[in-house]
């Protein structure tokens, strides 16, 4: 434990002076700290799972409470079971908090009218016992896959909140045969994590009932708050040495199971998972959700094959429990199969020579045009734009569904920040940057060079997208700094 103790010493100590790109060096502190793990693990037996707190006994009295001893992360777990006389199973699972299952508490009567109702408390949750490991949404889904075959009857109908919509999309993808149907309810963390980081950090006030002039300001200060989270993450290296370590994990982070299962959450990429999931998907999100971004139902609903989105306009993060009569309205909507899967396909538009917006705040527009170019344009917003060419300089713009393909160079942006949610961006050299801020979600990128050159400094963040070049092809989701260089050279290098 003195070496433990030493080494954990010296990697805090010289973290305050490293540079960010010393990896290598505390990469390899993490692996000695992880050798001493198994020094002090040897001739150690076995230990007890993580011992669950004592059952409740003031609830309905036919709720059913149970024990089970989960393998994955060896605890002993909390199982509420209701309307047993179903055959249909639905399986909820929570997100980060002290309540837990509790968050499901005033839904479950109605739904055990016809179902039969598996409710949890994830490991280090709730009354179940708080293990060593990482509860990361890969881990618990293993652990619903044992919880589904235990307790479910057939094909589980999945329901995940928050954290729990993660760890259902997890479940669902890695056991496609175990899910009846996902249902996603504001789900987080499905964002790269600097993308979902930017959005808490933003102050939580509804700009649409401001004047122009505070709306401009709120979107500056806002830019200026993510500008810091992407610097942050971008240059992390305690934050790599710790994921790679789990010694140092369970030992900083043991007895916080929130800020574990928070940080596991942020690291996983989902990418894969989306493009490959086939289960029927059904997305409710509270669309002024200050936690997890209504953005992220837009590129959920985007980039699923197989999925409905219903909006509750004025909820926030947790609409069952906000907005119960109208979140059970679009539950049984879901449920009982009666949303149209087909996506509308937008109506041919006009085409238009060009948009030019010059020194202009808080504007929307839509369209098709062969160019756009917005120079000193703050709080811009384009919604469901096509176009040849964009030029941007000097401005802060946001996109959502561009459909942007040209044969050059056909995104140029100057001393900007950008946000892409949902599109396809086709060129020679796709997107050119200087000295700016560009974060795509959702976005394929098609190159016949380079997808993203950056000539000076600028900061990419990218989610759940696509690159297809002539040197790169695959999915990227992932924070970087780019400088005279292709965002493919930067990949490539990646281990």
């Amino acid at each position: 434990m003195l070496q433990f103790l030493m080494l954990l010493f010296l990697l805090c100590y010289s973290a305050m002076f490293i540079p960010a790109h010393a990896n290598s060096w505390l990469e390899l502190i993490a692996q000695k700290v992880d050798q001493v793990q198994k020094i002090l693990n040897q001739d150690q037996k076995k230990p007890q799972p993580a011992q669950a707190q004592k059952l409740p006994d003031n609830l309905p009295s036919h709720w059913q409470y149970s024990y089970y001893n989960e393998p994955i992360l060896n605890s002993q777990m909390v199982v509420l079971e209701t309307g047993k006389q179903h055959q249909q199973s639905v399986l909820l699972v929570h997100g980060l908090g002290t309540l837990a299952m509790k968050d499901w508490f005033s839904i479950i009567p109605e739904l055990e009218k016809k179902y039969h109702v598996i409710a949890i408390d994830l490991p280090g949750f709730g009354l179940s016992g708080n293990p060593q490991g990482r509860f990361s949404p890969s881990n618990y889904a293993r652990i619903l896959n044992f919880i589904s075959f235990k307790y479910a009857k057939g094909r589980v109908i999945t329901i995940g909140h928050s954290m729990g919509g993660a760890v259902a999309l997890r479940f669902a993808a890695m056991y496609p045969n175990k899910v009846a149907k996902l249902i996603l309810v504001d789900a987080a963390g499905i964002l790269e994590k600097t993308a979902f980081i930017k959005h808490v950090a933003q102050l939580p006030i509804n700009e649409g009932r401001l004047p122009g002039i505070i709306r401009q300001k709120l979107a500056q200060l806002n830019s200026f708050a993510s500008s810091v989270v992407e610097s942050s993450t971008i240059h992390d290296p305690i934050y790599g040495v710790l994921n790679n370590s789990d010694m140092l994990w369970h030992k900083l982070l043991g007895d916080y199971p929130n800020i574990n299962a928070a940080f596991s959450l942020v690291d996983e990429d989902f990418n894969q998972a989306i493009r490959q999931l086939k289960v029927p998907t059904d997305i409710i999100w509270g669309k002024q959700d200050k936690i997890a971004t209504f953005r992220t139902a837009q590129v959920l609903y985007h980039q699923l094959s197989n999925a409905t989105l219903q909006v509750i306009d004025d909820a926030e993060h947790v609409p069952m429990s906000s907005h119960t009569a109208v979140f059970l309205r679009l539950l049984k909507n879901s449920l009982q199969d009666k949303l149209p899967r087909e996506k509308t396909v937008p109506s041919p538009i006009k085409k238009q020579p060009s948009l030019i917006c010059d020194n202009q705040s808080n504007k929307t527009y839509s369209g098709h045009y062969q160019t756009i170019t917005l120079t000193q344009c703050t709080n811009i917003k384009l919604i469901d734009i096509t176009s040849n060419n964009i030029i941007i300089n000097d401005s802060l713009v946001a996109f959502e569904n561009l459909t942007l393909t040209g044969n050059t160079t056909v995104l140029t942006l100057n001393n900007s920040v950008v946000k892409v949610t949902n599109g396809l961006i086709s060129g020679d050299q796709a997107i050119y940057i200087n000295d700016s801020r560009l974060d795509l979600a959702g976005v394929e990128i098609n190159a016949k060079t380079a997808g993203i050159y950056a000539a000076t400094s600028s900061k990419i963040v990218l989610s759940l997208s696509q690159l297809n070049s002539q040197s790169y092809q695959g999915g990227i989701h992932g924070a970087y700094q780019l400088e005279q260089q292709a965002l493919e050279s930067l990949l490539l290098k990646l281990p």
